[in-house]
């Protein structure tokens, strides 16, 4: 297991501690280079996370300390992320390490289209440049394989699964992406033929576009308003209870 059960209880310790009092934790969930499969030991524990709360003055708050690496927004934050189609919130929460029962997760990954993806190709595209023209790092290339391999599994499969190091081995079998992991993670000094991963990139660019092509289904932002809503409903209910 990628988290234990000290770190959960570590992490939802520091979040609790900076949020308000009546704030209610709605999901934790692990993504960074350790949930993307090449996280060295040494490395923080990335969590993104969605809190609600009645009243606030600012849409997230970020906790970096030794050893962990933690970004919580509010459900209001997380609502206009989904509504502007931002596709890495999907797979930044689709790891959960903590789901509070009123956080309809299948819900939640429901919302994602294909026209999410659409809208963050500009980005993929852009960090690909960026390593062809710029910087190349095993660091660099193992994030432009990420940014490629996930949406095609999903699109592909309808999962979203975000440990690119078991994607590779079970489904895209690129032998540079291999070569980086062992560079990056395990600190050994294997030969990258640049070329090759240029030329791997450019291939898997070509098959998501083509994906994308065949899709055209969108946010339904009737299902976003209403997924929100019975949220905000559900802690009015448990609120009141409690009282």
């Amino acid at each position: 297991m990628l988290v234990n059960d000290e770190i959960v209880k570590n992490i939802l310790k520091l979040v609790e501690s900076i949020l308000p009092s009546d704030a209610k934790i709605l999901i934790v969930s692990h993504t960074g280079s350790r949930a993307f499969g090449w996280g060295a030991e040494n490395l923080d524990y990335d969590f993104r996370g969605v809190f609600y709360v009645s009243k606030t003055y600012w849409d997230w708050t970020h906790i970096g300390i030794k050893g962990y690496d933690i970004t919580m927004e509010t459900l209001e934050h997380l609502k206009w992320q989904i509504y502007y189609r931002h596709w890495t919130v999907f797979y930044n929460l689709s790891k959960p390490v903590y789901l509070n029962p009123i956080f309809d997760m299948d819900r939640f990954l429901s919302l994602c289209g294909s026209d999410c993806i659409k809208y963050h190709l500009p980005s993929i595209k852009s960090e690909i440049l960026r390593l062809k023209h710029v910087h190349k790092s095993p660091r660099a290339g193992l994030h432009c394989y990420k940014e490629l391999m996930i949406p095609i599994y999903y699109l592909k499969t309808g999962k979203i699964e975000i440990n690119c190091a078991k994607l590779n081995e079970e489904y895209f079998h690129l032998e540079q992406f291999d070569r980086m992991l062992e560079n990056y993670k395990y600190s050994r000094k294997v030969e990258i033929n640049w070329d090759e991963a240029i030329k791997d990139y450019d291939e898997l660019l070509s098959e998501l576009e083509n994906l994308l092509e065949k899709r055209d289904d969108r946010l339904d932002v009737n299902k976003l308003n209403e997924f929100i809503k019975d949220i905000e409903d559900k802690i009015k209910v448990v609120e009141v209870k409690n009282n």
